[in-house]
């Protein structure tokens, strides 16, 4: 019944999983730059224009509670976040029926009220498009149970879309119907002329976020990317050369290139990729 236990049950509960963050610069490249002119609003996007829904689906065999939105805004919106708190109102008779999974395993009445239920899509959606559905979670646990969703309410949503080239960041605070952009922007289809970098194929159809050029060892990390974009990733780094000693699974692909020069990593996970390149034969910095 549980996604998975690494931590302690208080702070499991307190914090969303690791999946759609950009993260920080690698190295050399400053990706997050003040934002100047052509800013979009703080508004930009209007809560109206997020039509969520959170629904009994399942997801590899399993029943689970699913999250999808439609986009009826003027962006393409490669990360959404939906927040929601247990309403202050409901009684404990009613939160341990509908969370009994966590009530069995000894989750205590104050940290289930002050869990939140995440909902979530790490890719891009399109104007008019609406998300693939994916499992809702408290921590690191599944929902399961669609009565959970009649004892929440939306309390914060985070939304990460693009304009002109760079990714920015909105909040709207359910509690106090505010809007907030955050001061830095993202440039989202960047990439290094370093000779490293040649050795590998531009991701001409992927959101690079960052990229470190500064020592032997050469990294990329986009966002919003499908699993078929990562196939295709692939597919072009066989075709440069990256075919000796491959190791390959769905969410990797290890190789050397054909001229023993450099090794390459590919990592795939909740919509992002992580590349590594170093020199054979020599320590990466």
């Amino acid at each position: 019944m549980k996604r998975y236990w690494m931590f302690a049950l208080a702070g499991a509960l307190g914090l969303a999983l690791v999946g759609c963050s950009t993260g920080g610069t690698l190295g050399s490249v400053e990706t997050a730059v003040q934002i100047e002119d052509e800013t979009p609003a703080d508004d930009a996007i209007r809560v109206e224009d997020i039509d969520w829904s959170m629904d009994i689906g399942v997801e590899n065999g399993m029943r689970r509670v699913m999250f999808s939105f439609t986009n009826n805004s003027d962006y393409t919106i490669v990360g959404l976040e939906l927040d929601s708190a247990v309403k202050e109102g409901a009684t404990w008779d009613d939160l341990q029926v509908a969370f009994d999974y966590l009530v069995e395993d000894g989750v205590e009445e104050q940290t289930i009220r002050d869990c939140i239920l995440t909902g979530e899509s790490c890719y891009a959606v399109k104007p008019g498009e609406t998300s693939d559905p994916d499992a809702c979670h408290i921590g690191f646990y599944y929902v399961l149970n669609i009565e959970q969703i009649d004892y929440v309410e939306p309390d914060m949503l985070t939304i990460k879309f693009l304009s002109d080239g760079k990714m920015y960041e909105e909040y709207y605070d359910y509690r106090n119907d505010v809007y907030s952009l955050s001061s830095d922007v993202v440039e989202v289809l960047q990439w290094s002329d370093s000779e490293q970098a040649a050795e590998l194929p531009r991701p001409e159809d992927l959101y690079v976020i960052d990229f470190d050029d500064s020592g032997e060892r050469f990294t990329f990390e986009t966002i919003a990317t499908s699993r078929n974009d990562f196939e295709t990733y692939v597919a072009a780094c066989k075709e440069a050369g990256f075919t000796a000693d491959a190791t390959e699974t769905d969410d990797t692909y290890y190789a050397d290139n054909e001229a023993g020069t450099y090794h390459l990593d590919l990592f795939y996970t909740n919509g992002k990729v992580s590349a590594y390149m170093d020199p054979i034969g020599e320590e990466s910095e």
